[in-house]
């Protein structure tokens, strides 16, 4: 029922519903495929979709450089006045980076998180990640 749902809702123009069949089905390479097929035509939300992909290693090969270069793109062609979408993204470049152990752009995007001050939290997450890559990096 689910998957048939799915399937008349992606045959109607939401693609996203692709992902909900990969779950249900265990087979994520049509939604995969399809977000590669957008991220050709340079579809910001896609760029965004493939990089979570890479990221959690969802569907595809876990590889946080390729996420972090398409989180990267995602930002430079960001138009989206979404103040949460943007701070998430560089939080969850600065985790990456992390991992990267490239800790000037930890510094640079938990800086970017650290700024917006949103009151959620985050920034005590991103001041945390940020002193860490300062002691890393002065170690």
């Amino acid at each position: 029922m689910l998957e048939s749902w799915c399937e008349k809702a992606y045959e109607m123009g939401a693609w996203e519903a692709l992902l909900y069949i990969g779950y249900h089905t265990g087979d994520g390479s049509r939604y995969v495929n399809e977000v590669k097929r957008r991220v050709l035509k340079n579809e910001n939300l896609a760029i965004r979709k493939l990089a979570w992909l890479y990221d959690g290693g969802l569907f595809i090969e876990k590889d946080l450089k390729e996420a972090a270069r398409l989180y990267e793109l995602f930002l430079t062609q960001a138009k989206e006045p979404y103040p949460i979408l943007l701070r998430s993204i560089h939080y969850d470049l600065a985790k990456i980076y992390t991992k990267l152990e490239d800790w000037p752009n930890v510094i640079i995007n938990a800086q970017y998180v650290i700024d917006q001050k949103l009151g959620d939290g985050s920034d005590t997450l991103a001041k945390a990640l940020k002193e860490d890559a300062v002691v890393a990096m002065n170690n």
